[in-house]
């Protein structure tokens, strides 16, 4: 069971990703799902917003509801929101390969 996250968190993005957290959770919950993640979150390249910062918040929802043991990788980078997302895969099985990124950025 495999997703790929490697847009910014956009409308169609978190429709697709949602859908395919819940059928591979009804599907089989036993099995775990592997999130791999090269995405700069809800803004680009030039700190340009392009996202909405709810639809990251609707796929850690359905996350946060799965039974399924997510498997959380990080591909290249995970900025913003696809930080958090990052995050919160299962405890033991959040892994960045060897020259990806990841910034998370506090609110002020």
């Amino acid at each position: 069971m495999l997703e790929y996250a490697t847009w910014e968190c956009q409308l169609s993005v978190t429709e697709l990703l949602v859908a395919q957290f819940m059928y591979l959770d009804y599907d089989d919950p036993s099995k775990p799902i592997y999130l791999n993640i090269n995405s700069s979150g809800t803004q680009n390249e030039k700190m340009e917003t392009v996202g909405s910062e709810t639809e990251a918040y609707a796929i850690a929802d359905t996350m946060s509801f799965c039974k399924s043991t997510i498997y959380a990788v990080n591909c290249g980078i995970a900025y913003g929101q696809a930080a958090m997302l990052l995050s919160l895969g299962a405890m033991g099985y959040r892994a960045l390969l060897p020259n990806s990124s990841s910034v998370l950025q506090a609110s002020l």
